[in-house]
């Protein structure tokens, strides 16, 4: 009896310990909401290649310097309103479990129609690249900028990056490293 009751006493902190629990992330989102059409807006579209049987291709804008596109995801083929200047647009790209983001900064002139571009796995490379395209010129506005992968991800759930994201080179993108072999008495 007197040993259960050492166990019990000196087994009290862990119990009471394994109770306590961290407080939960509770940053909130900042949603974007857009101005009214003037002429000091332009308009900004996703883009989406629909397949039949497996899972569609789609790019849209994700995020507006860091506040939350509500409902961007289903709204990619609806025009955006952004109002004139510079942005910093998080672009969201992928097809099914492959998920791509960064941030792709762009001068937004007013009474411009825009829309996002990318290109899934370029040149037989996994990733994705995106851009920002301006309809009446037909050409990019911005800089190709490589998407850094989130595997699974839900653009739904998902938080606004606060910066650029770095990619990271893996094997598989056919970089050529120049390698030097020394043999075991150090010479060349």
């Amino acid at each position: 009896m007197y040993l259960f009751f050492k166990i019990s006493i000196l087994s009290l902190p862990f119990i009471v310990t394994g109770c306590i629990s961290s407080p939960k992330n509770t940053t909130t989102i900042k949603y974007y909401s857009p101005p009214q059409a003037s002429s000091q807006t332009a308009t900004i579209l996703g883009d989406v290649y629909d397949r039949k049987y497996v899972a569609d291709t789609i790019a849209f804008v994700f995020a507006v310097d860091k506040k939350k596109v509500v409902d961007g995801y289903n709204k990619l083929k609806e025009p955006l309103i952004l109002p004139a200047g510079e942005h910093d647009l998080q672009i969201w790209c992928g097809r099914g479990a492959f998920n791509y983001t960064n941030l792709v900064k762009v001068h937004v002139e007013p009474n411009k129609r825009y829309q996002v571009g990318y290109e899934l796995n370029p040149n037989k490379q996994e990733g994705c690249v995106f851009w920002i395209n301006d309809l009446e010129a037909k050409k990019p506005v911005t800089e190709l900028v490589n998407g850094v992968e989130l595997w699974r991800a839900n653009p739904i759930t998902y938080q606004p990056i606060q910066e650029f994201l770095e990619p990271r080179p893996n094997a598989t993108q056919g970089y050529t490293v120049p390698i030097t072999i020394i043999n075991k008495m150090g010479t060349r």
